[in-house]
């Protein structure tokens, strides 16, 4: 987890409902991907801290008390519990009846329990990728009906996720910087939503700085070549001895030229007595090159 993903997750965690319909809310983001059994069951595995709250929220609000049991998956310690709950195994089933209507769940009853849905969501089944490197976010969701109910909740509140079900697993995508922006602050994690949009700022900047650069370097390799193309023409006719030959004007700009080789045209017609404009000295410069190849 980098330092960004573990600043997000304790702002989360740190996260604090007062009422019993948040405290539901969220419990219900928390358990997303949690398997619900006919008689009643919810079977959770969480991990970490997150198993820690969602069991207080638990017992908050069903006054179930959570035996869970811990498993170590290369590395990753989680909490696996099995909890007996009519009312909970009911709500999460009603996320994934295919038959009812894609709408935002009935559960959040006032206007801050989609926030506290979100942020448990993201605490259980939520990633965000590193922001020095772009902005993007996903929401991995085991059942498909649950998936695309939780888009329509989703769009309800302005934020877009993309529905991807690559190798099986099926994600909500947050591919913009707007919209991971938004969902960090629909989650209550203002803090690291600032965050994102400061590094966004950097990249912008530093990727502004990069294309004035790739410019300027480019710019600089053209009028390298072209001035090295005007000093093998000079050298070229002066070797063949043709170079006297030249009007009067001719030879003077090729001896500038030779004498400052890296002036640059601007630079090079200021140099003349009178000064020349640069698209008079490039004529110059084009008809000494013609020269050159000429036998």
């Amino acid at each position: 987890m980098s330092g960004f993903s573990e600043e997000l997750h304790a702002e989360l965690l740190g996260l604090s409902p007062q009422k019993t319909c948040c405290r539901r809310s969220m419990l219900a983001g928390l358990l997303i991907n949690a398997d619900c059994g006919v008689d009643g069951s919810v079977y959770m595995r969480l991990s970490g801290q997150t198993a820690d709250l969602a069991a207080r929220l638990l017992a908050d609000v069903y006054g179930r008390e959570t035996a869970a049991e811990l498993s170590n998956c290369y590395g990753r310690v989680t909490a696996e519990a099995v909890i007996t709950s009519d009312r909970l195994s009911s709500l999460l089933s009603g996320l994934s009846d295919p038959a009812t209507v894609p709408e935002p769940p009935a559960f959040l009853r006032c206007r801050d329990c989609a926030g506290f849905f979100f942020a448990g969501i993201m605490l259980s089944s939520g990633t965000v990728g590193n922001p020095e490197r772009g902005s993007r976010a996903e929401i991995r969701v085991n059942d498909p009906a649950r998936a695309s109910k939780l888009i329509a909740c989703f769009s309800s509140h302005g934020v877009y996720p993309v529905l991807s079900g690559r190798r099986g697993i099926t994600s909500l995508l947050f591919r913009s910087s707007d919209s991971v922006e938004t969902l960090l602050a629909l989650c209550g994690a203002t803090s690291s939503a600032m965050s994102m949009m400061q590094y966004k700022m950097v990249r912008e900047l530093r990727g502004d700085i990069n294309r004035r650069s790739n410019c300027e370097v480019s710019n600089l390799v053209r009028t390298a070549g072209a001035a090295r193309a005007q000093l093998d023409a000079v050298a070229r006719l002066r070797a063949d001895g043709r170079l006297s030959g030249l009007s009067d004007e001719l030879r003077y700009t090729a001896g500038l030229r030779e004498s400052f080789p890296e002036a640059s045209l601007a630079e090079l017609a200021a140099m003349h007595d009178p000064p020349i404009t640069k698209s008079g000295l490039n004529h110059r410069l084009e008809k000494i090159i013609a020269l050159a190849g000429t036998v």
